[in-house]
Order: structure tokens, then C-alpha cells, then sequence
């Protein structure tokens, strides 16, 4: 394997947060964001309003009262009304946030989409690396969704502009994109029983997690492991356990090995069950593989080696579906960009 590009500007973490690739979710996303916080010992006694704008640093704690007053804070199935009551270590609170709705989060821009396939049916684009999918906290212009409107005006009149599914900021690849609600409610449902077939490659370190029992060396392998919100820090997500943990599952092959920078390292083919926020970051971590030039999810990358590339090494090159008016199976592939192997 040979050298990775050097890298530019490291990704700043945003919009990432806010990618849920879940059909079930995206369902539900014109309506409520839903956030799990946990009160760490260091937190304890502080009032709920001031715990909250200290997890919630996009939104004033004016808001944030607001938001308590209506009940959309509650802790064991109960809603909080009094943003005054202190908090309490290993206390888990629930927050629903209301989310901007698409049309006003969303303006038509001028850009240069590289479109992979275009019927009256759908659009599958391959996202380019920084790149943020939907308008969110940070990122209200310069998405993708934006592209969208500006190329297509009518998608204006579809939840999300059509879009169905997200690939984070800094990962490139293959996306498809509805034109007409009849065919974005069959994508959302083709997702919803895992149905589409999504096929990515990365570059990982290849370091031994602790307690991963040797699982690393194997070849190939499957992750099952549920995952949520980190439950102290909002800008990662985390294998969590419970009611907060919801299924998650990452196939993965080892296709070749080499050196990057005198460390191991191994070049991966995935495949997704599940469309979980970050999950093949998360995922690849959780059993030693962290992905080159990931900025959140390096545990277990060498502490010595400089980035080699200015984003995690991640590329959606396969995208298999439906086509939703004649049931005829749809294959593209995509490959990797310059910045991704030399």
C-alpha cells in the first residue's frame, strides 16, 4: 500500500452530529431531534437549565427554558417543567428539540454536483468530501441540499429536498436522492428493511483494541453492537447499552495490508445493515481498526503518525436499491477519489 496525500484542513465538528442515515428517522426528523444527556459527578447540583446549556452549546439557555416550560425535557419517561431543580449524578435526560423545518433551512445555491445517474425517478450524486449533506447548526448554506434545490427547484416541495439517507461532511461517495414522494417513500422503506445495499471502503490503522479477545486479526467479520449519543459529549456518538442503544451492525472484509508512515495499516471493504450515525467510525474503533485521519473516533491510531489526509479515509463506492416504478434492481459504484490512495 502506498502513501496517503497530506492532508489540507482538518474537519471541523458540526454537521456530523445531525446525519442520521436511518429511514425510521429520517421519518421523524421535520419534527423532533431526540438527545440523551447524562449527569457526570462533576455536573451534579447544578440547575437543569444550566446542565442543559452547558451539553447544548447551539442554543442560548433562554431557549433551553423554553423548552422546559413546554415539557420537552424529561427525565424517566416524565417531563421536567422547572429549569431551577438540580441535577443529580447518573440522572439521564431526555431532550426533544425542535428542529427548523426544510423550506426555511433550505436556499437554492449554485454548484457543481457530479451526478452518477438521473431518471424521473432519482438522482445518485457522488458527494464529495467536505461537503455537509443537510442544513444544520453551523451549516445553514453550502450543503448539498442546497445544490439540490438550486439544480432541481421542485424538490422544494419534498421532505429533506428528497434526500432519504446522509454520508457525514468528510465522507465521499454514493447517495441517492428522491425526485417524487411516491419514490422517496419507497426508498425510506427499501432503507427501513434493509433492503439497499451500501458498500463502502476505508483505510484503518490496524491496532488491538483492548478487550476485543483477538477479534482483529480476523479477516472478515461482522460488528453488533448498538449505539447512541455519547452520553457526556454531544459531538461524538458511542456504543451505549439500554434504552438509549439502538441496533447496529457493520460487516467488514480485509482486502489489503501495508505501511503508512512505518505504522500497519489495512484497506477495508464494509458493508452496512443499519445506517446509524458514524456507525462504521465508531464501529471500526470499537474492534481496533480507527480510520486514517479520522479526528473524533482514533483511539488506538499511533500518537506519533502526522494525518496523512485531511479527512477520515472513508468512501461510499457501492449503492444497490429498487428503481420504485418497475422493481428493476439498481447497481452503481463509484470510485474513490484522488485524496483517498495514492
Amino acid at each position: 500500500m502506498t502513501d496517503l496525500h497530506t492532508p489540507t484542513n482538518p474537519e471541523p465538528l458540526s454537521e456530523d452530529l445531525l446525519e442520521v442515515d436511518e429511514a425510521s428517522e429520517l421519518d421523524q426528523a421535520h419534527y423532533n431531534e431526540e438527545l440523551w444527556f447524562e449527569v457526570q459527578p462533576e455536573q451534579t447540583g447544578r440547575r437543569l437549565d444550566a446542565f442543559l446549556a452547558g451539553c447544548l452549546r447551539d442554543h442560548s439557555r433562554s431557549r433551553i427554558q423554553q423548552w422546559i416550560a413546554a415539557g420537552q425535557v424529561s427525565l424517566l419517561n416524565h417531563a421536567v417543567t422547572k429549569g431551577s431543580q438540580a441535577v443529580a449524578t447518573g440522572q439521564s435526560y431526555r431532550v426533544r428539540v425542535p428542529k427548523p423545518q426544510a423550506v426555511e433551512a433550505g436556499q437554492p445555491e449554485a454548484m457543481n454536483l457530479a451526478i452518477v445517474f438521473e431518471d424521473d425517478e432519482l438522482i445518485v450524486v457522488n458527494k464529495p468530501a467536505n461537503l455537509v449533506v443537510h442544513p444544520a447548526a453551523g451549516h445553514w448554506s453550502g450543503t448539498l441540499l442546497n445544490g439540490l434545490l438550486h439544480q432541481w427547484p421542485e424538490l422544494q416541495q419534498l421532505p429533506r429536498a428528497g434526500i432519504v439517507h446522509r454520508l457525514d461532511r468528510d465522507t465521499s461517495g454514493l447517495m441517492v436522492v428522491a425526485k417524487t414522494l411516491t419514490s422517496q417513500t419507497s426508498l425510506v422503506r427499501q432503507l427501513q428493511s434493509k433492503s439497499v445495499f451500501r458498500h463502502y471502503l476505508t483505510v484503518c490503522w490496524h491496532r488491538q483494541a483492548a478487550g476485543t479477545g483477538g477479534q482483529t486479526g480476523l479477516m472478515k467479520g461482522k460488528v453488533e453492537a448498538p449505539m447512541g449519543r455519547h452520553p457526556s459529549d454531544r459531538q461524538r456518538m458511542a456504543i451505549v447499552n439500554g434504552e438509549r442503544g439502538k441496533p447496529a451492525t457493520t460487516h467488514y472484509q480485509v482486502l489489503a495490508s501495508g505501511l503508512l508512515e512505518t505504522q500497519p495499516v489495512r484497506l477495508l471493504a464494509c458493508r452496512l445493515e443499519t445506517g446509524r450515525t458514524h456507525q462504521i467510525r465508531v464501529h471500526l474503533q470499537s474492534i481496533g481498526y480507527p480510520i486514517v485521519g479520522d479526528p473524533v473516533y482514533h483511539l488506538g491510531a499511533p500518537r506519533q503518525a502526522k494525518p496523512p489526509i485531511g479527512r477520515q479515509a472513508l468512501h461510499a463506492q457501492g449503492l444497490g436499491l429498487i428503481k420504485p416504478a418497475t422493481g428493476e434492481p439498481l447497481q452503481f459504484e463509484q470510485a474513490p477519489p484522488a485524496d483517498f490512495l495514492a
